[in-house]
């Protein structure tokens, strides 16, 4: 995560970006399913940002 001016970002952590925001998303979305299951009945509520539709 990045927090500041853009222009103190480096290239670097402009690349990271998708990685978290893309990438990790279905990984926990993957992972998180199983576990609650062994914990019994839950309810898994998934949030995201209207930024990801480009809008």
């Amino acid at each position: 995560m990045v927090l500041g001016d853009a222009e103190t970002f480096t290239a670097e952590q402009f690349a990271d970006l998708p990685d978290v925001n893309v990438l990790r998303t279905p990984c926990v979305n993957r992972a998180a399913p199983p576990k609650s299951r062994e914990q019994g009945p839950r309810l898994l509520v998934r949030v995201g940002g209207s930024s990801a539709r480009g809008s």
